[in-house]
């Protein structure tokens, strides 16, 4: 059974499904999450892959892939994620830290995760 948590960003968010807990990683609804830190976002089915866009920072998380790519000023990052992207109850799940950060926002933790965006 998976830890539910809850997750603000200003407010409280409500996910549908919820946030949880999976081994040590807070996953997030991958729409929701990105919409709230006020990103741009598409999913391609066929590849499993999330693009993201936020000013001048490009985001793309696969499902079940470990690493992520942030490019920003036109340099890709590559970062080796603790948890991947996985699909639960039908809908892209993401871990909140790396996204938040991705995004430049930073994140806390204190019974809850707590989003500050910059």
């Amino acid at each position: 059974m998976l830890k539910t948590v809850d997750v603000y960003n200003n407010v409280k968010q409500y996910y549908n499904p919820s946030a949880y807990i999976k081994n040590e990683t807070t996953l997030v609804p991958m729409k929701a999450i990105f919409v709230s830190l006020g990103a741009t976002v598409t999913y391609d089915n066929a590849t499993k892959k999330v693009t993201a866009y936020k000013d001048i920072k490009k985001v793309v998380i696969g499902v079940g892939n470990k690493n992520a790519y942030v490019t920003s000023n036109g340099v890709t990052t590559t970062i080796n994620l603790n948890h991947a992207a996985e699909i639960y109850k039908g809908t892209t799940m993401v871990p909140v830290r790396f996204v938040s950060e991705a995004l430049g926002a930073d994140i806390t933790f204190d019974d809850a995760v707590f989003i500050t965006t910059k």
